[in-house]
C-alpha cells in the first residue's frame, strides 16, 4: 500500500473520529472526541491535524499542538487503524511530525506515553527520545506518563 500524508479536512471527521475508537481503549487513554476533532479542523490554532491515507481510505492521523512562545512541539496523538499497526503508516506519520517542527524551526518534539507501553518506549529511545519526567495518576486507570522529548 502507497502511504501519503495530507492535511486533514472537515470530511475526514468520521474516519478519524472511527481511527481513534479502534486504536485506543476508553478505559486507558481519553479519548478525544467528534466535537473535539471537528474543533481542530474548524477553530483551533497552533494545532496540525494531518491524515494518512491509503488509496482512498484514512488509516491513520496526527495531531500535533504548538504553545505560543514555546520551542517545542507536541506530538498529542498518533492514531492507525488496527489492521495497518506496527507497518509504515505509524512510521510515516511519526517521520512527518518531526519533518514539521523542523520547518517550524522548533528545538524539538515532546510526547507522553502510558508508563506500561514498554515497546513504544524503546522505538522512542531508538529513535532518540529521552525520558524526562514521569507524572502519576496520568491516564484515566490511574497509569501515570512518561514524558519524553528530542532536540531536532
Amino acid at each position: 500500500m502507497s502511504v501519503r500524508i495530507r492535511a486533514a479536512k472537515l470530511s475526514d471527521l468520521d474516519s478519524l473520529v472511527q481511527i481513534e475508537g479502534e486504536a485506543f481503549s476508553p478505559a486507558k487513554y481519553p479519548l478525544t472526541s467528534r466535537s473535539q476533532f471537528r474543533y481542530f479542523l474548524t477553530r483551533a490554532v497552533n494545532v496540525e491535524l494531518f491524515v494518512a491515507t491509503g488509496g482512498k481510505d484514512v488509516v491513520g492521523y496526527i495531531l500535533l499542538f504548538y504553545r505560543v512562545n514555546s520551542a517545542w512541539g507536541r506530538l498529542y496523538s498518533i492514531a492507525v487503524q488496527p489492521q495497518f499497526q506496527g507497518g509504515e503508516v505509524g512510521k510515516r506519520l511519526f517521520e512527518f511530525a518531526e519533518q514539521r517542527a523542523r520547518m517550524r524551526k522548533l528545538r524539538g518534539m515532546l510526547l507522553e506515553i502510558r508508563a506500561d507501553n514498554r515497546k513504544h518506549l524503546r522505538r522512542y529511545q531508538q529513535l532518540g527520545y529521552q525520558l524526562v519526567s514521569t507524572v502519576p495518576d496520568y491516564y484515566p486507570d490511574g497509569f501515570a506518563a512518561l514524558k519524553l522529548r528530542k532536540e531536532l
